[in-house]
């Protein structure tokens, strides 16, 4: 038998698991009901949302989509209304989240702001449903930064970036200053006249906004 949850405190990874009990909330079942048919055990469905570690993307997948099924919807409305895609984009955040965390918890630099702040980005990512504000800028450096054949964790080494900053700026919730983007152009071979007309228009469509 699962043993009880405990309750969650704060930090991305416990924000990451308030979100996949949410989901497995609205579904009514038990993890034994919902690890029914299902491709993995009930004890993998339950330790996903318990908050001790962050479970790997395949895990999170499968539970998604067991939680979608048990919602009635199909396959393909799995995709659109469940979300995957945002699904795997919040993973991703709190997985570089916990990543930069035990950086600074080796280096005695964490405190509780810092953690604030990690876990307000993965709940923003999961309270907003609206695409990133800086899509187009962050699809150019990303694709650049996929022709050098580099992974964030090297980008943000080189470039002398916290993972979870080098994340927020690919997936396009930040947009960053302009010698932030030298420096990252700097590191991916980027050709800054290509970049700077697309960073001075969201630039430009910031600052509509915040007008």
């Amino acid at each position: 038998m699962a043993r009880p949850y405990t309750p969650l405190g704060s930090g991305p990874l416990h924000e990451f698991a308030q979100q996949l009990r949410e989901l497995k909330g609205r579904t009514g079942l038990s993890f034994v009901q919902l690890a029914d048919g299902a491709p993995c055990s009930m004890a993998t469905l339950s330790r996903a949302a318990r908050g001790e570690r962050l479970p790997y993307w395949p895990t999170v997948k499968v539970f998604v989509e067991v939680c979608g099924r048990n919602l009635g919807y199909t396959e393909k409305q799995i995709e659109t209304e469940i979300e995957i895609d945002e699904w795997q984009a919040r993973h991703e955040i709190a997985d570089a989240a916990v990543r930069e965390i035990t950086r600074l918890k080796a280096q005695h630099l964490l405190d509780t702001r810092r953690l604030s702040q990690m876990a307000d980005v993965i709940a923003r990512t999961h309270r907003s449903s609206r695409p990133a504000p800086h899509t187009q800028f962050a699809a150019a450096l990303r694709t650049q930064q996929l022709s050098v054949g580099m992974i964030n964790e090297q980008l943000a080494r080189r470039a002398g970036f916290s993972l979870l900053d080098v994340f927020r700026i690919l997936s396009g919730g930040v947009l960053p200053s302009w010698a932030t983007t030298r420096r990252l152009a700097a590191v991916t071979n980027a050709d800054l006249a290509v970049l700077k007309p697309l960073w001075e228009q969201e630039r430009e469509n910031l600052t509509h906004r915040s007008g």
